[in-house]
């Protein structure tokens, strides 16, 4: 049920089916970059995500948004989109100035 209310609340866009790869956004600006299979796109909007900055922007009521970039992808297809997402994400947040949430680039599978 949380799962139909996110999504009619826009707080998840896109269809999570097999291997995925996700952005999340926090107050409109990509964040954070992940990749799963099932609900695993839930956790930036739980407050019990591994990422401690996305809890945090949970409880002070940010908007927080789950977009589905990549769907039915192998694993491997998933790690290596993540990897590349993620590094261009940090490319341009150090350009920018901006804080990136992942705290670990993951390497190519």
């Amino acid at each position: 049920m949380l799962k139909e209310i996110m999504k009619d609340l826009g707080a998840v866009t896109g269809q999570f089916t097999g291997n995925y790869v996700y952005s999340v956004f926090v107050d409109g600006e990509k964040k954070y970059i992940g990749r799963g299979v099932g609900l695993r796109y839930m956790h930036p909007l739980s407050g019990k995500s591994s990422c401690a900055l996305l809890n945090r922007d949970f409880f002070k009521g940010r908007l927080i948004q789950v977009v589905c970039t990549h769907n039915n992808l192998s694993k491997r297809h998933a790690v290596s989109i993540e990897a590349e997402m993620i590094g261009y994400l940090v490319y341009l947040a150090l350009h920018d100035g901006e804080e990136v949430y992942n705290k670990q680039v993951p390497t190519h599978s």
